[in-house]
């Protein structure tokens, strides 16, 4: 049997492995206000372009919007009929236009939930969207089958609930998305290597939810970017200082982009495509500094 002494040992030198892979956010880029950016590139264990951003959620200014009810909301879609219109789809950039014109002045976006239909031509103009999705207190969708959600409340405070989200809350929250699943519980990767890797995206909070993660991974560009694998997706989420994490709509919907403060134009941080081409997705976010706050 191995003596105390050698567990200890053993256990200190994974531990000091470990704390090697944290990310350096001392020394990262800050994009735009309270928002930090590092770019990663490696060729192990395959070719992979990763972005990993940090907002700052405690400020207080900081406040988020997420896609809301079409105006057909709850009409059959005319090109799937046998779905009911939750919302429109709309390019993350578009999303952010359109938030632009309410007078939110945007730092950050992403695309956040999965939706349906997607079928060949992959042309429908609408989404359906599984699991709860709530903006501004109203509810998008909500299938009672919640077990992947990121929500911020009113008072600012961000929350992953990996169980059902009482409904007496929804009124009470800035918005809610809902991911596909955990793959970071309590600081433990929670899934497994054996999906094929693809484009990824993830949010993730710290133990003390004072820090919002988002993390991409490029896929599917031979020579630029092959994709991560779930496991690889959670460790970085834990490696960038994430307590729980969730895996939002990846594939080709993955988008990321923060304003560029001198300028005001949206910079995206991922390459969804070789030929630059951008998916109008059914859900996105935005956070925006609210300056009366």
């Amino acid at each position: 049997m191995m003596n105390k002494r050698f567990l200890i040992t053993l256990c200190l030198f994974f531990s000091l492995i470990l704390a090697a892979k944290q990310l350096d956010w001392a020394h990262a880029k800050e994009v735009q206000t309270g928002v930090k950016l590092i770019t990663i590139e490696r060729e192990e264990p395959r070719l992979q372009k990763i972005n990993v951003m940090r907002i700052d959620v405690a400020n207080r200014k900081i406040r988020f919007a997420a896609t809301g009810r079409d105006r057909d909301y709850g009409k059959p879609m005319p090109d799937f009929p046998s779905k009911t219109i939750h919302t429109k789809r709309a390019r993350t950039t578009d999303f952010v236009a359109a938030q632009q014109q309410l007078n939110r002045h945007v730092i950050v976006a992403a695309n956040a939930a999965p939706w349906t239909p997607w079928t060949k031509p992959y042309t429908h103009q609408y989404g359906f969207l599984p699991g709860l999705n709530i903006n501004q207190g109203i509810v998008v969708s909500d299938d009672h089958k919640h077990g992947a959600v990121f929500l911020v409340r009113q008072n600012g405070s961000a929350e992953i609930w990996t169980t059902r989200v009482p409904e007496k809350l929804y009124p009470e929250l800035q918005i809610a998305v809902s991911g596909f699943f955990p793959i970071v519980i309590d600081g433990k990767c929670v899934v497994d290597g054996k999906a094929r890797p693809d484009p990824r995206i993830a949010y993730g909070l710290s133990k003390d939810r004072r820090s919002m993660f988002i993390i991409t991974v490029d896929g599917r560009q031979p020579g630029w970017s092959d994709g991560a694998k779930l496991d690889e997706l959670a460790q970085l989420m834990i490696d960038a200082g994430a307590y729980n994490a969730l895996n939002m709509d990846g594939g080709g919907s993955t988008t990321l982009l923060y304003i560029d403060r001198g300028r005001d134009l949206p910079v995206m941080v991922n390459r969804q495509s070789l030929m630059g081409y951008t998916r109008p997705v059914a859900s996105n976010i935005v956070i925006y500094l609210d300056n009366k706050r």
